[in-house]
């Protein structure tokens, strides 16, 4: 019975018997439904087959079963009684809900950027808390008595998130100052790594006419070549006029590091 009804629609549709809300509903439906859309094209391509052009009134009962069914389908969209129908619909896509989904999706959106962010923003304190933690154990370990445990101290800079200006002063006191020529080499390296610092820049270029070392000093000159540095050469031309009567082969150096340095 109900494929009778819908072939009839599909006829009195043919046949311009219906009103333009009727027709729209049939427009409509074959757009949204496949299955329908192959039988409309059935029933039209025996209609314009056959040269058929009346068809009897329908039936009041088949018409009347047609629209409880619409009846009962319209109820079933738009009623349903379980909870998982209810959890469905909410999810179902209705043209007429656009812009409920708009708000719906932006506050699942802003929902998820605040638990994103929330997580990076733990994540950088905890990694901000390490570094000043490691902070404090480099100055602390600076002052060791021991050659090696400063050497480490200076290590610790690799794994700072954050080198700070007491930081980069106690790494260029140590440069300058520390006893043991191992640890001023390894400062060294880690001050070159942090050159971007023009406090670092500078730093490295004061502590050239303060190194008594011969082996500091052509590290520093090989440390400025690398950098670049072409304000290092007031302080390297001074510290080779000192060298009238120190060893020929660090004069050589740092006479070649001037004149690379000038060529630049």
């Amino acid at each position: 019975m109900e494929d009778i009804a819908i072939e009839i629609r599909i006829l009195d549709y043919l046949q311009g018997r219906l009103s333009e809300t009727e027709r729209s509903e049939v427009e409509n439906l074959r757009k949204s439904s496949t299955t329908f859309d192959a039988r409309f094209n059935e029933v039209k391509q025996v209609w314009e087959g056959l040269g058929v052009r009346q068809v009897p009134e329908m039936d009041a009962s088949v018409k009347s079963n047609f629209q409880a069914m619409l009846k009962t389908f319209e109820l079933e969209q738009h009623h349903e009684p379980t909870f998982w129908g209810s959890v469905r619909g909410m999810f179902t896509y209705t043209p007429k809900h656009n812009f409920a989904y708009a708000i719906l999706l932006v506050c699942f959106g802003a929902f998820g950027a605040f638990l994103f962010l929330k997580h990076q923003s733990n994540v950088n304190s905890g990694a901000i808390a390490e570094s000043d933690s490691k902070t404090q154990t480099m100055l602390s370990m600076l002052e060791n008595p021991t050659a090696i445990e400063r050497m480490k101290a200076v290590g610790y800079t690799q794994e700072l998130l954050v080198v700070n200006d007491k930081v980069i002063e106690a790494l260029l006191t140590t440069l300058d100052t520390d006893p043991n020529e191992n640890v001023r080499l390894v400062t060294l390296d880690a001050l070159v790594a942090l050159a971007d610092n023009p406090k670092v820049r500078a730093g490295l270029v004061n502590s050239i006419i303060r190194q008594d070392s011969e082996l500091m000093q052509v590290a520093l000159a090989n440390a400025m070549l690398h950098l670049q540095e072409k304000s290092s050469l007031k302080p390297l031309k001074k510290l080779l006029e000192n060298q009238n009567d120190g060893n020929a082969l660090i004069k050589e150096k740092l006479a070649q590091t001037v004149q690379q340095l000038e060529s630049i």
